[in-house]
Parts: C-alpha cells; structure tokens; sequence
C-alpha cells in the first residue's frame, strides 16, 4: 500500500461514517403505515373543508371510500360526478371523502361549490398524507369495508363500472 493511500483510507472512512450518521439524524420519521389490501386502513387526522375534522377512527362502522384529488387533474375531474353519484346512491351505508391534494382552501372550495359536489371533502395541504402513504400521482381511490380493512387500492382514474364494483366489493366486506 502506497503512503497516500495508507492516509487516505482513514480520511475517507471517518467522512463516509460522518455522512452516514448525518444522514440518518435528518430523516423524516417513517410513516404510521401504508395502506395495504387485506390490512386495516391507517390513521390519519385530516382537517375538512368548511372545518371539523375527520379522522380513520371516525369512518369505522361503514365501509369506506377515500379519493385523493386535486382539480388541475384531468382524470380526477372525469371521475368526481361518478363519486358525487355514488355518494347521493349511497348516503347512510357508505362513508365518502374526498381529499384534496396541496390546493389552498379557496381552491378546493370554489371547484366543489362551482361543480355541485356534497360528499365530504378533507385537505390534504402539504401532501404528507398522500406521500406518507406512499402514493404518487393521482387520483389515488381507497376502498375499505366496515371493520376498516382495505379491500382496493387503484392508482390512476376509475370508470364509473370500475368504481361501482369497488364500492360493491367494499360493502359486501372484503375478505
């Protein structure tokens, strides 16, 4: 071993040893979980829009359909008239919320009023849900039955047959 090396090495160790320690003081804390089909749905506490708040422990009892959305996505516009739908068919035997992604208030709340929408909406204003989760990319639709398991998780726009099924499936209890 040459003697450059033979200083380097050490030099080298202690900087990748320093990095890694830096590295694991700045990360952000992991998840409380992600859903995933088959396992309960995990918490959350999100803020509605036109206040209260809405928490998973809240929609147990009923099965439960979750949307993540914003109103700049095409495909989320296409397929918010079948949940706003499913919601009016459903009302009593459902929970319905759609959460909006990284919109101020003011936003979500003028495409709603402006499209007629009723099912409840939450606001997801940083993202960390919809990124804590996992997800990226929307719409993003959570389909749970009443004991809170998760049935379906589809990533990407839904037909209204792709959704009533869902829903059905969500009903009827996953097993």
């Amino acid at each position: 071993m040459t003697r450059g090396l033979r200083y380097m090495l050490p030099l080298l160790a202690a900087a990748l040893l320093g990095f890694l320690a830096l590295n694991a003081v700045s990360r952000k804390p992991a998840a409380p979980g992600i859903p995933v089909v088959g396992r309960p749905l995990p918490a959350f506490d999100l803020r509605l829009l036109g206040g209260g708040e809405v928490t998973a422990d809240q929609l147990l009892g009923r099965p439960t359909f979750i949307n993540f959305w914003a109103s700049w996505c095409g495909p989320c516009q296409a397929e918010m008239p079948f949940i706003e739908e499913i919601y009016q068919k459903e009302r009593g035997r459902l929970n319905v919320l759609g959460v909006n992604m990284q919109e101020p208030e003011i936003v979500a709340d003028e495409f709603v009023r402006t499209n007629g929408y009723t099912f409840p909406v939450a606001l997801d204003l940083d993202g960390s849900l919809h990124a804590g989760w996992g997800f990226n990319g929307l719409p993003v639709s959570i389909f749970a039955d009443g004991r809170g398991t998760v049935c379906r998780i589809h990533m990407g726009g839904m037909t209204r047959s792709m959704m009533r099924a869902a829903v059905d499936e969500a009903l009827a209890g996953c097993s």
